[in-house]
């Protein structure tokens, strides 16, 4: 039996990657340190609320890691209608993420 437990790479399912050069630095990091999969959090200045918003930060986020996978997510706004919904599903974004007004980092939107 085996003392130890190796892992081909990780996931990592909240993730916040940011913008400019604090996404510059963090992306490639994220995939030296064997995460392959990520969940990218929308809340961004401003946050992710439309499906080509999102579809532009996951290009952006591919050309810094592109070995990850990135899931992409749209921040869940009172403008966010169901068409839009459907639209970011259709371009495989399927996942909508709701935060609260000032209780993280970048939540003014909220």
């Amino acid at each position: 039996m085996s003392d130890s437990l190796s892992l081909p790479w990780a996931s990592d399912f909240h993730c916040h990657l940011r913008q400019g050069d604090m996404m510059d630095t963090v992306v490639p990091m994220v995939e030296q340190g064997g995460v392959r999969t990520v969940l990218a959090m929308p809340n961004l200045t401003p946050p992710l609320t439309t499906t080509q918003m999102a579809v532009d930060y996951g290009t952006a986020l591919q050309k810094l890691a592109p070995n990850v996978h990135f899931i992409l997510t749209l921040y869940l706004s009172p403008d966010l209608t169901p068409e839009e919904v459907s639209k970011a599903a259709a371009a495989g974004i399927t996942v909508v993420k709701v935060y609260p007004s000032g209780v993280t980092t970048n939540s003014d939107w909220g």
